[in-house]
């Protein structure tokens, strides 16, 4: 990340330092996290970036190699150092799921818009062992959803 000291001075004049999240007021994206741009035109580094992720970089020098930057107070708009921690796409995952903000498993078998099957089929299907292009056939599903299935990897069945 390359920030200039005049963009620097710029980000902070984009924020609202609240008795604890400091708020962005520049530019937001769908979803409420800021944006920016930083680096220059002249030198070709010129880019935006998100403004949480600029202040993890002014506060610690850099950000580790494919980290994202998590929010501890779930604030999108928040970029005080204080609430920003790096981690791993699955830890963030982790965190989102633990505190709520997603569901895993509204979405397995039937519950699934897309399913295909129904819990009794995919039950059969674990315990047929012919062919998988043959069951792929019977129940109208792909050789790879059939493997699956078979395999226990697809469907909740508990």
């Amino acid at each position: 990340m390359n920030i200039t000291s005049a963009q620097e001075l710029s980000f902070y004049s984009k924020i609202d330092k609240t008795s604890d999240c400091w708020l962005w007021l520049g530019t937001k994206l769908k979803g409420g996290y800021g944006s920016m741009s930083i680096g220059s035109r002249s030198s070709n580094t010129k880019s935006t970036a998100l403004a949480h992720r600029i202040s993890f970089f002014i506060q610690n020098g850099s950000i580790p190699y494919g980290a994202v930057i998590m929010h501890t107070c779930d604030n999108p708009s928040c970029v005080n150092p204080s609430h920003l921690i790096a981690g791993s796409q699955l830890d963030n995952i982790r965190d989102c799921i633990s505190k709520g903000r997603k569901k895993v498993a509204c979405h397995i078998g039937v519950n699934n818009p897309n399913s295909k099957i129904t819990k009794t089929e995919a039950l059969e299907i674990r315990g047929l062992s012919c062919r998988l292009v043959d069951i792929a056939e019977k129940y109208k599903i792909s050789i790879t959803h059939a493997s699956r299935l078979r395999r226990g990897l697809n469907w909740n069945v508990s």
